[in-house]
């Protein structure tokens, strides 16, 4: 009804819009005249639903990429402790070696 009403208006039509609606089928229930040719509607403005709709999506995809950001940091801090541990068995085993050809050489 928007786009007819600003058509309407646009080419300076609601005297011929008004007459035709008297004279139609619509004039049973059409008796008054309108101020306003723009109707309310029972369902929720698509606009305002897409708007709500991208602003849970910009949420959703913050908390993802905070999530995201948490696993980053846990990977690299795990991967810290794995090579420390690497290292720390590497020198064991060296440790071992040496005590083993420390051994040796005394007998």
């Amino acid at each position: 009804m928007r786009v007819m009403e600003a058509v309407i208006f646009t080419n300076d039509l609601q005297g011929d819009f008004l007459e035709t609606l008297h004279a139609g089928p619509a004039q049973d229930w059409c008796l008054e005249e309108y101020d306003e040719l723009d109707e309310a509607s029972d369902v929720e403005d698509p606009e305002k639903k897409a708007r709500d709709d991208l602003e849970e999506y910009k949420r959703e995809v913050a908390d993802k990429e905070t999530l995201f950001q948490l696993a980053v940091v846990e990977t690299a801090r795990r991967s810290v402790e794995d090579k420390q541990v690497q290292l720390d068995l590497e020198r064991a085993q060296m440790e071992r070696e040496d005590f083993r050809g420390q051994i040796l050489r005394t007998k």
